[in-house]
This record gives C-alpha cells, sequence and structure tokens, in this order.
C-alpha cells in the first residue's frame, strides 16, 4: 500500500537553496506519494530576501515537479513573524492563530488525506491542532533542523512547541544536544542529517584560478566581521561566499568573491577543490548543538575538507579548526592551522536515504506520554558517597518519569530492562591476578549475551579508555574493544574524548553516540564555610595564598612533581596543601619524602570524608590538578563547584571545559608542570571572586540528553 506523507515547511521543494528538508521529501518519494506544503511567505518575505521569491508568481497553486512531488507555497498579504524586537510579543500569539485559521483549502486537503505528516521546525507548527482536528489518525513527526531559539523563531512558538510536543508520534533531532528542547515525555529519536554520496564521489572540474581558497556556504548566522578581519590579515587568500544573502552585501575587500545561490550540484565543485571551508557562524548566537547539525560542517567533513568554525562547534571533530568570533589572533590561527593540516580522509554521515527511512519508520505511538522507561545502572546510586556523579544523574533522569535501578545480577536476570547503562566496564576486568581477570571478562561477556537475549539495549559512559593503572593493557584494550562494538549507544563527556575513543577503537559500525558533559557537584555542596572559618577549622594560615591539590593521589596525577617545583615559589606567602587518600604503598613516602622540611606545604594523605570536603575547597584560592594524562575530570568540575578556579594541562577535555567556562576558571598550561607556570597561574595572577558560569553543566539538561540517547536506540 502506497503511503501518503505531507510535509509542512519553511522551505519550499522548488528552491535552488537545499536545505535538509528537500533531501529528506525526495527521497520519501520512493517510499509513498508526497506533497509539499511552504508556510510563512507574504510581501514581508521581501526584506529578508526569501529565498522563494523567484516562486512568486507560481504561489497558491500546485504544481508537481520533476520527480513528483505536488508543491503549493502560500502566499498572503502579510504573514506573522518574531514581534520581540518592537516588543509586541503580547500580539503574536494572536497574530499566528489568526493566520493558521485561515489555512487554505488545499493545506485542509491533504492533511485528511495523509497517512504521516513531517512538520520541520519553525511556523508549521501552528498547524497541530488543525492536524488532530482533521486527521487525528495521521501519524505526526517534527523534524527539529533546529532549536527555535537559534533560528530566530517567535517566542510563541517556543511555547506553542513546549504545550504540543507530547503529541508527536516523533520527534527526530539530528543531536542529543537537541533533546532539552523537548519537554517531559515527547517521543525522541536521533535521526542524524545526511549528505547525497553520489554527489560527492562525482568527478567535478574546479572552479578555481590557481592560489588558496576558502569557502563558506550559506546565511544562516552569517558573521561578515569575520571575513572584514580573515581577507585583511591573509592578502593571498581568496574568500569565496556563496549564497549568504543579505550579510554579504557590504564586504567589498578584493580578495572576497560573492556569489548568489546555487543548486547544490554547482555548490559541490566549490567545495572539493577548496583549500578549506567556513562556518562564520555569529558569536552570541551559535548553539553547541551545531557541532552536530551544521550542514555545512557535515559537507565539509565528509569531503575530508579542512573546517574553520567557532570554537563552541569544533565537538571535538577531526579536522575542524576553532576560533573565538571577533577575534583577529584566533581567526588567524585557525585558518592557518586549517591550511597546514590539509585534505584528509573524510568520513560520511548516513545516506539520505537513510535519513528519509529512519524518519518513516518511526512509529505512531499511542501511548507516549504514559510510557515509563527502565534503567539499569552499573552504578546508579550505590556509590554516591565515593563520587556522587552517578548519584545526581539517576536523580534528575527519575525526575524525567523514568525508573532507575542499581544493577544487581537478579534483576539482571528476572527483571525487564529497556537499558543497561555501564559507566566503567574497564574496572569491571581490571584484575591483576590472571585467572580473575579471566573470570571478570567472562562475566562482562554473559551480561553482553544477556542484554542480546532480552532486547536489553547497552549503553556505556566513557569515563576512561583504559584503567588509570591498567594490569593487562594489550588484553583489556581487545576486550574494550569488543564490548564497544556490542554497545548500542555510547556516551562521552566531550568532544574530545569521543575523537581519543575513536582513534583507540576504531569501529566498523559505531553506535549512536551523544556528547553529554559531567554535571557540577552543587547540588551535593549547596553551601560552603568562609575562607577564614574553614582555615581556621583546617588550621591553615589564614593570610597565605593557599592551592590546592584535591583527590585519590595515583601516579599519573603526578603530585610528586608538584611537590617539588611548588618548593621552588619565592613568594614567602603561598602555600600547598594536598588532600587525598594514597593506595600505591611506594608512592606515600616519595611525597612525604618531596615535602620534608617544608613549612609551606602540608599533605593530607588520607581520606576525606563529605562533611569536610567543603572546608579545604572553601579554604583554598586556587586548585591544581597536574596530570601528566586525563580523559576527563570529575575533580576539576568539583572545584568550579565550590567556584574555585583550576590550573589544569591543556590535555582532554579540559580545553572544551575552558571554552565553556572561561580563560579566568580554567588556566590551561603546555607541556609539563614546573615552578614558572605555577608563579604565573597562583602567584602572579589576580584573585577571582564570584560565581563560576556552570550553565551548562546543569544535571536537567544532562538528564534530558541522556534520555534523548536512550529514547534513539529503544
Amino acid at each position: 500500500m502506497t503511503e501518503n506523507f505531507l510535509v509542512i515547511s519553511g522551505h519550499d521543494y522548488r528552491s535552488s537553496r537545499r536545505a535538509n528538508i528537500h533531501f529528506i521529501a525526495s527521497e520519501l518519494v520512493r517510499r509513498g506519494s508526497v506533497r509539499f506544503f511552504s508556510v510563512g511567505f507574504s510581501s514581508l518575505s521581501k526584506i529578508k530576501k526569501d529565498p522563494r521569491l523567484s516562486l512568486w508568481d507560481k504561489a497558491n497553486s500546485v504544481e508537481r515537479s520533476e520527480d513528483g512531488v505536488e508543491c503549493y507555497l502560500w502566499r498572503t498579504a502579510l504573514h506573522p513573524v518574531n514581534l520581540a524586537r518592537l516588543r509586541l510579543s503580547l500580539l503574536e500569539g494572536v497574530w499566528f492563530k489568526l493566520y493558521a485559521r485561515h489555512s487554505p483549502a488545499v493545506l485542509r486537503q491533504w492533511i485528511a488525506e495523509a497517512d504521516t505528516i513531517i512538520i520541520e521546525s519553525g511556523a508549521g507548527i501552528i498547524f497541530f491542532d488543525l492536524i488532530k482536528t482533521l486527521n487525528p489518525d495521521a501519524k505526526i513527526i517534527y523534524r527539529a533542523s533546529d532549536a527555535l531559539g537559534t533560528i530566530g523563531c517567535a517566542g510563541f512558538l517556543q511555547e506553542e512547541l513546549t504545550r504540543i510536543a507530547p503529541g508527536f508520534d516523533g520527534a527526530a533531532i539530528p543531536s542529543p544536544s537537541l533533546a532539552s528542547e523537548f519537554p517531559e515525555g515527547t517521543m525522541l529519536a536521533i535521526v542524524p542529517h545526511g549528505i547525497d554520496k553520489n554527489a560527492l564521489i562525482s568527478d567535478m572540474p574546479s572552479p578555481y584560478p590557481a592560489g588558496t581558497h576558502l569557502v563558506s556556504v550559506g546565511s544562516m548566522l552569517f558573521d561578515p566581521a569575520f571575513f572584514e578581519i580573515a581577507a585583511s590579515a591573509f592578502p593571498d587568500v581568496t574568500f569565496h561566499i556563496i549564497g549568504a544573502g543579505k550579510g554579504a552585501e557590504g564586504l567589498g575587500a578584493p580578495n572576497i568573491r560573492v556569489y548568489g545561490e546555487m543548486p547544490f550540484v554547482q555548490t559541490l565543485p566549490y567545495l572539493k577543490h577548496a583549500n578549506a571551508g567556513i562556518a562564520p557562524y555569529a558569536g552570541g548566537k551559535v548553539e553547541p548543538y551545531l557541532a552536530d547539525t551544521s550542514m555545512k560542517l557535515i559537507q565539509f567533513g565528509a569531503l575530508g575538507l579542512p573546517a574553520i568554525c567557532p570554537d563552541i562547534v569544533v565537538g571535538g571533530h577531526k579536522g575542524r579548526f576553532g576560533y573565538r568570533p571577533g577575534d583577529s589572533v584566533s581567526i588567524g590561527a585557525a585558518i592557518k592551522n586549517a591550511l597546514a593540516f590539509g585534505r584528509f580522509e573524510g568520513a560520511a554521515p548516513p545516506s539520505w536515504a537513510d535519513v528519509a527511512q529512519s524518519i518513516a519508520r518511526i512509529p505512531k505511538h499511542e501511548n507516549a506520554r504514559t510510557y515509563k522507561m527502565h534503567i539499569l545502572a552499573s552504578p546508579a546510586f550505590s556509590n554516591r558517597h565515593d563520587n556522587p556523579y552517578n548519584a545526581l544523574l539517576y536523580e534528575a533522569i527519575k525526575q524525567k518519569g523514568c525508573e532507575v535501578s542499581d544493577f544487581d545480577k537478579k534483576l539482571m536476570l528476572c527483571g525487564k530492562h529497556d537499558i543497561l547503562h555501564m559507566h566503567w566496564p574497564d574496572l569491571t576486568i581490571n584484575r591483576k591476578n590472571p585467572l580473575l581477570f579471566l573470570v571478570a571478562v567472562a562475566y562482562l561477556v554473559c551480561v553482553v549475551a544477556l542484554c542480546k537475549i532480552k532486547g536489553t539495549k547497552i549503553v556505556w559512559t566513557v569515563h576512561n579508555l583504559l584503567p588509570h593503572d591498567v594490569y593487562h593493557k594489550t588484553l583489556t584494550r581487545k576486550i574494550l574493544h569488543w564490548f564497544a562494538g556490542r554497545c548500542d549507544g555510547l556516551i562521552f563527556l566531550s568532544g574530545s574524548s569521543r575523537e581519543d575513543f575513536r582513534s583507540v577503537y576504531p569501529l566498523r559500525r559505531e553506535p549512536l553516540s551523544a556528547v553529554v558533559p559531567h554535571g557540577h557537584y552543587k547540588p551535593v555542596y549547596p553551601q560552603f564555610p568562609g575562607r577564614t572559618d574553614a582555615r581556621e577549622k583546617l588550621g591553615l594560615p589564614a593570610g597565605a595564598h593557599i592551592a590546592l591539590f584535591f583527590g585519590q593521589i595515583r601516579r599519573y596525577k603526578n603530585v610528586e612533581k608538584l611537590i617539588t617545583e611548588f618548593s621552588g615559589i619565592k613568594k614567602k606567602d603561598s602555600f600547598l596543601l594536598v588532600a587525598g587518600s594514597v593506595k600505591d604503598p611506594a608512592l606515600k613516602p616519595a611525597l612525604e619524602q618531596a615535602a620534608q622540611g617544608k613549612d609551606n606545604i602540608r599533605l593530607d594523605l588520607k581520606f576525606i570524608p563529605d562533611e569536610d570536603i567543603p572546608y579545604y575547597f572553601a579554604a583554598a584560592d586556587i586548585v591544581v590538578l597536574p596530570y601528566t594524562n586525563i580523559l576527563n575530570s570529575g575533580a576539576a568540575l568539583l572545584a568550579l563547584s565550590f567556584d574555585r578556579p583550576v590550573v589544569v594541562p591543556a590535555l582532554g577535555s579540559l580545553r572544551e571545559l575552558q571554552e565553556m567556562v572561561g580563560s579566568d576558571w580554567v588556566r590551561l598550561y603546555e607541556g609539563e608542570i614546573n615552578t614558572q607556570i605555577l608563579e604565573r597561574h597562583i602567584v602572579d595572577a589576580p584573585p577571582l571572586n564570584g560565581k563560576c558560569p556552570l550553565k551548562c553543566f546543569n544535571w536537567d539538561s544532562i538528564a534530558d540528553k541522556t534520555i534523548g540517547l536512550y529514547q534513539a536506540i529503544i
């Protein structure tokens, strides 16, 4: 039986500029009949130079495209827009409701005849109630190409989405980072953007003369200031700007070429033969989810074209070079690094046929609002006193309506669970005794096999690539490689850790993955004492400038080196406090020997109970974590949760942490820790007061992103 699809979008299928919804619609033609209804078009569209203006005379009539898609561009005298700038937001709702109420007869007919209705993010959501009235049996899928706020949609539309989202049969989001845009009860499915793989492999002549050429495609969040800086700094480079519209009109440098809208097939030669691509998103408007959803960045990566983009959308992807919008130094560095990096072997995302199939296969959910997901976590709450991370995560997930239980053999055998979420499988098998190691490996294999038999999906949050004190390195790496290939979902705490994982554990079929940051610890320590009281309780000098190392002490944490180098600081009021237990029996005497005779260094080499932790951080001015290698650092988040700046190496996820909270709070250094680094960041740096900006590490949004991945793989 042929399926009838209706697509409602702010694009028109016949436009020369192709967005992801065009490719999806063209693939749906293979599965049934497709109708494409275009909204939000009027005389106001001329102000923004809407790419649909070339279709002005074809509006308000049905036309069939060459591949059989029936198209209708609804043109009105005026159409509702965002009135926030005019301070008329209260009128938005009235205007949008009137607009929906006067929808044309052709839309009403198409709704009534559709089996599946796909609403792309934008004004199309105002027809939700009409759809439910005219065709309550239709399957409704929301395709979230972007967050509504990011693309400047009216506040009314954002409120409408919150109201109606639980009524969708599915919301297909291209990145887990978009999960937080939706309220509890929304049925989410992660469906990445695709690419036309056939077009990528076609041979096309270069449109460029000899020289170095950088190319930008599209108008979304276009930042002309980037080109004003870059064109001046690189006069020997030619910058090609395609389809930027109004944003590029004032750019007149002799090495800038501006082009109008082009069909995708005409754009491709400019991409395939460029030296690097540019995603010039305007600062202050860029959301992290664009790291996964930006079509231009996806195309650059698939072609192996190095990309120049704002830091926030680097996302740990290979071949991307970040800059701070408006900062000439970082822009120059990004361009130089991209050109030096050169072409690389691209990794193509799914094809558009795969994307269309994933969207079409989203089932109709009669009980979408009431379904409770059951998660078995290893661990969930049992390690609360050793590390509150898991308990904070799963308390937030439970608040979203999920059932969460700590891993238990009996529950695993007899219970029914949707997800087994494992955090440290590396520690499960890390046994010094070879026989116990083999037993632990067999146990892990049995758990995986049982999950496959019962249909329980496996998620691994990759805290570490290997145990810090690994006993059987080669075998452990092979077992974890095998385990990763059997997972249904992977969660990484940073984009860089995802890239590191891919280099260590290359997989033929990588599971769905999401970057979900480590949350802060403020719920555990909502209040802490003042500096004076804390120093008095711990017996620390009241007037000293105190640097703190805190956490379980292992060799890779480089504490012995920290003590040695701190001894070289000449300023008399500098004081180092080292607090944490030492498991290695040979390490403790080495630390004591290094600190011997140093009046400004104190070692509290013991387990620090929860109730004393706030005193240590409150007493400190700054926290130093001189690791020699690190993938992720909960200790850094702990320090920031107490509003204490951290000095850390530029390794692993710590660069991204600095981008998210600022260089005053996360102070990076290159190479080995030494006295000069300590003096620069601890002694010479001005004191930092105030609250660390930790909004990105809120547990509510972290729970949303985690549940988004769960829902996508079930």
